[in-house]
């Protein structure tokens, strides 16, 4: 696993502005990225600094993001930001998230319940389908 480091100062009073653009315009164009495994953005206390850590599978993919989307995501961010941020590549030694592969049964599962179909069924029908059928 990989992961950048990535902070930058944030224009005054941009907090709201800037989770909202997180959640609507960079986590899409994450999410949209080969490798990518997650987001965890944290923001100082007085709002002035914001930090995120992005998880990638492997230093490829994240070069990859880095060549072809981080211009995307800096306009994104252009009008909450000050500055250029400042991004650290580490690879990761330990992590008590949850493994790859434990994402991907989860994302699995997910996928099977938003496939399901969901019918409103009245008392009387339900205890219709429910009874037991004549010989």
């Amino acid at each position: 696993m990989f992961a950048r480091n990535v902070s930058m100062s944030l224009k005054p009073n941009s907090v709201p502005e800037f989770t909202l653009k997180l959640e609507r315009g960079v986590l899409p164009l994450l999410r949209k990225q080969q490798g990518f495994w997650g987001l965890i953005a944290f923001v100082s206390q007085d709002g002035s600094e914001a930090m995120g850590i992005i998880l990638w599978d492997q230093k490829e993919n994240a070069d990859a993001y880095g060549r072809r989307t981080y211009r995307k995501v800096l306009k994104v961010l252009s009008n909450v930001i000050e500055g250029t941020p400042q991004a650290q590549a580490c690879e990761v030694s330990n992590t008590t998230l949850r493994t790859m592969e434990g994402w991907k049964a989860l994302a699995k599962e997910r996928e099977k319940i938003a496939q399901l179909e969901i019918h409103e069924v009245s008392r009387s029908a339900f205890h219709n389908l429910a009874a037991p059928v004549p010989a």
